[in-house]
C-alpha cells in the first residue's frame, strides 16, 4: 500500500495498521507480525516511470514521515514496556536492515530510477540517533524540579515522576540494545 498524493487517508490507514500492529506484538508472534509490518510496504522502491517526478517525490516524502512517526512510536513502546525493549531494539534493526538493503538493490540494478539513493534504513537510523540526542539532551534535574514545583497533588507528582523513570530506563535500555546490534552488523552506518 502507498500513500497517494492529495489522500491524507491513505497515510493515515498506514499508520494506524503500524501502530495496530506494534500493539500487538510479542514475542510469540514477533515473526508473523514483522512479515505482515513489511507486507504493508510503508516504503517503495518501485518507479515505474508512470509517476510523475510530483508523485515520486510526494511517495519519497511520505516515507519520509511515515520513518519518522515509526521512530517515535518503537522508541515510545520501548520506553513503557521494558519487558519488550529487546523485541523493539530487534525490530527495528530488522526494518533497519531490510529497507537499506532494497535501497542498495535498487541503486544497482536501476541507477537511473527517480528513488535510487534514497535509503529508508539510513534515514531510520539518522531518525534514531536524533532521537537519542534530544533524550539525552534534556536536563533531567529541571525536569524533575519542574515536577516538583508543579501545583499537582502529590500523588499525580508521584505518578509523573514514576513515568518519567520508567521511560528513562527503558530508553536507556533501547538504545542500548540498539546500539549494540548495530554496532554488531557488518553495514556500516
Amino acid at each position: 500500500m502507498r500513500a497517494d498524493r492529495g489522500d491524507d487517508r491513505s497515510h493515515d490507514i498506514l499508520i494506524e495498521k503500524v501502530l495496530i500492529l506494534l500493539n500487538k506484538m510479542t514475542w510469540d508472534n514477533f515473526e508473523v507480525l514483522k512479515k505482515e509490518f513489511f507486507d504493508l510496504k510503508l516504503v517503495t522502491y518501485n518507479d515505474d516511470g508512470e509517476d510523475t517526478d510530483e508523485d515520486v517525490e510526494y511517495q519519497h516524502e511520505s516515507a519520509r514521515a511515515l520513518v519518522e512517526r515509526l521512530t517515535h512510536e518503537v522508541i515510545a513502546k520501548a520506553q513503557m514496556e521494558e519487558p519488550f525493549v529487546e523485541m523493539y531494539a530487534r525490530f527495528i534493526r530488522l526494518v533497519i536492515d531490510e529497507w537499506s538493503n532494497e535501497a542498495e538493490m535498487i541503486t544497482q540494478e536501476e541507477p537511473k530510477s527517480r528513488l535510487a539513493g534514497k535509503n529508508y534504513g539510513a534515514y531510520l537510523k539518522e531518525e534514531l540517533m536524533i532521537r537519542v540526542e534530544e533524550d539525552y539532551g534534556k536536563d533531567r534535574e529541571a525536569l524533575f524540579k519542574e515536577i516538583e514545583d508543579s501545583d499537582d497533588p502529590i500523588d499525580v507528582k508521584e505518578e509523573r515522576v514514576a513515568i518519567f523513570i520508567t521511560s528513562l530506563s527503558g530508553s536507556f535500555a533501547f538504545i542500548f540494545i540498539t546500539i549494540c546490534s548495530i554496532s554488531r552488523s557488518t553495514r556500516a552506518w
